[in-house]
């Protein structure tokens, strides 16, 4: 259990918003509380409507505080956040209203599942805007700066002596209107008033849309279909009379966005799921749709190489150089070309383009039903920008109170559904979301919705106060329903540790359930234990298309050469792309000589058929190429005294990525020498911390205390390895994302 100190001291005081916080204490009692977090020129210009919120909040159950001040800073609205958990009852969750301050987090991008981009670039760009500065009172941050044009952004660094993985004490939610000025306090009025209105209506969850996008698992169908199967696991009632799901794809119809503009609108809709691409102020939906008529083929080429141009003449590089590119490499005609720059041919592709993809004013220009939206995407959750997309749907001119969205970009297709089945107990959306560990992942809106329960077990009130009662979620283990099933492995699992491992190998090798296994696997993987190496061996087989992918992903994260037959025969054999992917990359991490080591003995299990031809045929290209990028590239530029500080940083931090087990002695050797620039250092022993999997992470452990245990060594060298020891010894943040 998470030990908290609270010594923090808060004033109580109704008084001046300007000079005070400001605290109105709940008006009913209960198990646990709420708390409005607002800004004080917010209050006063909607102060009412707040109220409303509080009183909507607290008829369904829950305490609240109405919390107002003009915040100076982001230690100011923790420090409140504090002492208010530490108090009797204590807070489950908060919301922040209006212009709070955000913290823009640097320095643990190993808490993103995707978010890579180099700390040199603009800052604005390469922090992470997050809320697990608020809901974490655990992690430790020191701050840097304000930023000078964008008052609300404070820029922390996380520290290395704090925890390196997320444990969230409390869910959060956001809600921020997608605009500035005067406008802001009238969209948040309306949305009061209506969020207020719809929590007082009966509203089962009975009627979902989930779509998936171009591009989200590589166009997999065995992907597809095992999300299916798994949303099928944890919402029953909506495959049964009475009950509805649309599972739609982006290839079913040339008209995709037309189609989802539409069924939004749906007045008997309850939520919708979004797997797809995405940006602040776009979904990705649908892309070029696949076709089998030579025409439309020839069409999309030339929409996409005259884009091509017109990008390269508004980044001012030389049009007739990218024409040349295309017409000699991919022997493409230049009279596909010639008309690029057409007023009227530039106008009908911008249309085309208009067709493809979800923008601002089309939700403007509708009334979106879900009550609830999960934006599965990159930057639609980016509630520090104007415009952002889940803002337009929960700000917008329907019935949606709330969204799940990320404020940067992530990782796809990594078990976004988990726990899902959750929404059918009447569970909180916040106390769902609280199960999300990633820096970036948010929820905007009222994070106290909730849909009415199917059951007469309250799984809500066990969430909020009885977390820590282990003989209420073992006794949950034997439920016949998954939702309920999965959720105890993994409250049984936080309460006992290392304890539940051999039970959790067994709930693994015996459960019928897609979503049960995953969870136990995910366990086990936190573990990093003998019983998890044990059921990647059964994993790589299993039915689940996703236990399997992550299965062998995990096994070249770990790095051992025991188990390269299994990861060859998924790379000859599996029906899903996304695994046999997975495999070659397992295979590169591991290194492919020792997989040529292994081939011979594998080869003759493995049926004769296309793929084992394709992969033989590829097999001695990917090793000749694996030993020019790495054994010749990568590793010897790394350790070259002579290539520049700049240059040997960013090849380093490829290792960050690209996890190869040949590169462990090079790691060391950098991080260990004092002769090599402290950037440098520093970069290698960053690096060494996403080995969080690695068989071989004691050698990066080791170097780290060396390094720490010698006073000569540079402070943020030293810095960087006490980071990296925490991170190694603590293991991944998520384990599905490393």
């Amino acid at each position: 259990m998470k030990r908290i100190a609270l010594g923090v001291v808060l004033c109580c005081i109704v008084g001046s918003l300007d000079a005070e916080v400001t605290i109105k204490k709940p008006t009913t009692t209960g198990a646990s509380t709420f708390a409005i977090i607002v800004d004080a020129a917010t209050y006063r210009t909607i102060g009412d409507a707040v109220d409303a919120y509080r009183t909507s909040v607290e008829q369904d159950g829950l305490p609240s505080y109405i919390v107002i001040d003009d915040w100076k800073n982001p230690e100011q609205v923790k420090q409140v956040i504090t002492e208010l958990y530490g108090k009797k009852p204590g807070l489950e969750g908060f919301a922040l209203v209006g212009d709070i301050p955000i913290p823009m987090i640097r320095d643990a991008q190993h808490m993103t599942t995707a978010f890579k981009l180099a700390p040199e670039a603009a800052w604005i760009r390469s922090s992470v805007p997050s809320d697990r500065f608020y809901d974490d009172l655990e992690l430790k941050f020191t701050f840097v700066k304000q930023d000078s044009v964008r008052k609300l952004y404070f820029y922390y660094s996380l520290d290395a002596e704090s925890p390196q993985r997320v444990d969230r004490d409390m869910y959060s939610g956001r809600i921020k209107a997608p605009v500035e000025g005067e406008k802001k306090y009238a969209l948040l009025k309306k949305y009061f008033e209506r969020l207020v209105k719809e929590k007082k209506e009966h509203r089962v969850l009975d009627n979902a849309l989930v779509f998936t996008g171009h591009g989200y698992h590589s166009e997999s169908l065995s992907s597809w279909e095992g999300n299916s199967f798994a949303m099928r696991e944890m919402f029953p009632s909506l495959y049964q009379p009475g009950g509805k799901i649309q599972n739609l794809n982006y290839a079913s119809d040339h008209e995709m966005k037309a189609v989802l503009l539409q069924k939004l609108q749906n007045p008997d809709l309850d939520l919708a799921i979004f797997h797809a691409h995405g940006a602040v102020d776009a979904q990705l939906i649908v892309g070029e749709p696949p076709t089998f008529m030579m025409d439309h083929n020839i069409q999309a080429i030339k929409r996409f190489v005259r884009s091509k141009l017109r990008t390269a003449k508004r980044h001012k590089k030389s049009t007739d150089a990218e024409l040349s590119h295309f017409a000699d490499d991919y022997k493409i005609p230049r009279e596909w070309f010639a008309d690029a720059f057409t007023d009227s041919v530039t106008i009908a592709d911008s249309v085309d383009d208009e067709k493809q993809d979800i923008h601002p004013a089309d939700i403007d220009g509708i009334a979106p039903q879900p009550y609830f939206v999960m934006f599965d995407e990159c930057f639609n959750g980016s509630f520090h920008e104007l415009d952002y997309m889940a803002g337009k749907y929960v700000f917008g001119n329907g019935r949606t109170v709330a969204a799940a969205g990320n404020s940067v970009n992530i990782l796809q297709d990594i078990w976004s559904t988990e726990l899902i089945g959750l929404y059918g107990y009447g569970v909180r959306i916040g106390s769902w979301h609280r199960f999300r560990t990633a820096l970036e992942t948010h929820i905007i809106g009222d994070p106290t919705f909730r849909f009415t329960s199917r059951s007469t077990t309250d799984i809500q009130s066990l969430l909020s106060t009885k977390r820590r009662d282990n003989a209420v979620w073992r006794k949950m283990l034997t439920e016949q329903d998954v939702t309920l099933r999965a959720l105890a492995v993994t409250m049984v699992f936080e309460n006992e540790g290392k304890a539940f491992d051999k039970e959790l190998l067994s709930i693994f090798e015996a459960d019928p359930s897609f979503n049960v296994r995953m969870s136990a696997l995910k366990c086990l993987a936190a573990l990093r234990s003998a019983s998890f190496e044990k059921a990647l061996a059964a994993g790589i087989d299993d039915p689940y298309e996703f236990i399997r992918r992550m299965s062998v992903m995990w096994m070249g994260e770990i790095g051992k050469s025991e188990f390269a037959p299994a990861i060859l025969k998924a790379a000859m054999t599996d029906p899903s792309e996304r695994v046999r992917y997975g495999a070659h990359n397992a295979m590169d991490k591991i290194g492919l000589d020792v997989m040529a080591e292994s081939l011979q003995g594998t080869v003759g299990t493995v049926a004769d058929g296309s793929q084992k031809t394709a992969f033989l045929s590829s097999f001695k290209r990917s090793l000749a190429y694996s030993r020019s990028r790495v054994d010749s590239d990568l590793i010897p530029l790394s350790l070259s005294d002579t290539l520049s500080v700049k240059a040997r940083v960013s090849t380093i931090r490829t290792f960050r990525l690209y996890n190869y087990r040949k590169a462990i002695p090079a790691l060391v050797n950098i991080a260990t020498n004092m002769k090599n620039n402290p950037r440098v250092r520093t970069a290698a022993i960053e690096a060494m911390g996403w080995y969080s999997f690695s068989s071989r992470r004691d050698e990066f452990i080791d170097a780290c205390r060396v390094v720490i245990a010698d006073a000569s060594h540079a402070p943020e060298v030293k810095s960087e390895a006490l980071k990296t020891i925490n991170r190694l010894t603590g293991g991944a943040n998520d384990p599905v994302t490393p």
